[in-house]
């Protein structure tokens, strides 16, 4: 996962700073020929095309902290409201409410 930058931490030590966002998007999970599949996953903030299922991993050193800002990414691009939950809900369990 690319870095956003570097955060410093009291004392002065660096710190590794991922902001990282989860996004709803089509991509070819299914073989060739069946439609492209509705996702969400994660990536960078800053990296458009850092976003792919599965998502990638953050590769963090031995001894080096790392702060990571999570952003809720989930929107309608023309409105701008959240999106609803991408799997249904069956009602008939006594538990799903």
């Amino acid at each position: 996962m690319p870095r956003t930058g570097r955060a410093v931490r009291r004392g002065g030590q660096n710190t590794d700073y991922y902001e990282l966002a989860v996004r709803q998007f089509q991509q070819q999970i299914l073989p060739s020929g069946m439609p492209e599949t509705t996702v969400w996953s994660y990536g960078s903030a800053d990296h458009p095309a850092s976003f792919n299922y599965p998502a990638f991993t953050i590769g963090a050193r031995w001894r080096r902290p790392v702060r990571v800002k999570w952003i809720n990414d989930l929107k309608d691009p023309s409105t701008g409201d959240f999106l609803p939950h991408i799997l249904p809900v069956d009602p008939t369990l006594h538990w799903a409410n």
